[in-house]
């Protein structure tokens, strides 16, 4: 389970090295729930909270919907919001949600929410806030063949994409759209009981 929800922060952090420039500091940090709430979804209707695709796919396996696919109450999730955070990544699977704060400080009442188990600070560096930045990174990822796909483009995650060869992926096309990515993991709630 640590290692899954390392992976979700690896991810998010460059993610953020990305689109992070010119901004000021902030910190992050993951809450683990104790439960999800009273959700406004039922098992029994899952096309109301999964795509057509997962649902397929879990026919095809025979895998039933349970408690576990429910989103995050979405109370929640405002409760969160009103205490002045930004919400930036929510797993219904781990049961945890992945906040910014522009001060360290404000995490004491979002700890004390009755439905925060825990909350831990995982990061600490340039926030990911203004729209009109984050627009203006969307356009010049979109902006075809013309985007020089160099270390100005990607900011501190340079070296890690250039290493992976991830910037010749970008200047071939490949931009990500429509896909579907599968985390597999050493490590999973019941890894050791669960059969393939």
């Amino acid at each position: 389970m640590r290692q899954v929800g390392f992976f979700i922060f690896f991810l998010f952090f460059v993610h953020v090295s990305v689109f992070s420039q010119e901004n000021e500091r902030g910190y992050m940090f993951r809450l683990s729930l104790k439960d999800k709430g009273n959700p406004p979804y039922s098992i029994a209707e899952p096309e109301d909270f999964l795509s057509q695709k997962a649902i397929d796919r879990r026919m095809k396996q025979g895998l039933s919907v349970d408690s576990a696919d429910l989103p995050i109450d979405p109370a929640y999730l405002s409760a969160i919001r009103k205490k002045g955070a930004e919400i930036k990544v929510i797993s219904r699977w781990l049961n945890t949600v992945m906040i910014y704060l522009a001060d360290s400080a404000m995490i004491e009442p979002v700890r004390e929410l009755p439905f925060v188990n825990s909350a831990d600070w995982v990061w600490v560096g340039e926030s990911l806030s203004g729209d009109d930045k984050l627009k203006s990174v969307k356009n010049k990822a979109g902006a075809g063949n013309t985007t020089s796909f160099d270390a100005s483009y990607y900011g501190s995650a340079y070296d890690q994409i250039h290493m992976n060869k991830g910037d010749l992926l970008h200047e071939a096309g490949f931009r990500g759209e429509g896909m579907t990515i599968a985390v597999i993991d050493a490590s999973f709630t019941n890894v050791d009981k669960i059969g393939f």
